[in-house]
């Protein structure tokens, strides 16, 4: 995760930020991310934790691609409110050295 959801979430910072980045492995097809995402956005676990903040999703536009990204558009529900957010998907590679791994909350 890059971006102010990594700064907000692990290093407690103010900065707000209304999508998500995070860095995707080259060799991962477009195709494949691409089912991967729609699969964890509509699978009854993610539809859930939605529900239990009153929210359910509106709409996901087809991924835009530009060679070096992926993103997706969503509209929320929330109530009366639309919320709209995004899901972005780099694809410049890793630094050299670079680790994956989790973070506890």
């Amino acid at each position: 995760m890059r971006g102010g959801c990594n700064l907000r979430f692990f290093f407690i910072s103010a900065r707000f930020s209304e999508d998500i980045e995070s860095d995707a492995d080259t060799s991962i097809r477009k195709e494949t991310l691409e089912a991967k995402v729609r699969k964890i956005l509509s699978s009854p676990s993610f539809v859930l934790a939605l529900a239990v903040h009153r929210m359910r999703i509106l709409s996901i536009s087809a991924p835009d691609e530009d060679g070096a990204s992926q993103n997706w558009k969503i509209a929320l529900r929330k109530g009366r409110s639309v919320l709209r957010t995004g899901i972005e998907f780099l694809r410049t590679g890793s630094e050299p050295g670079a680790v994956a791994e989790t973070v506890a909350p």
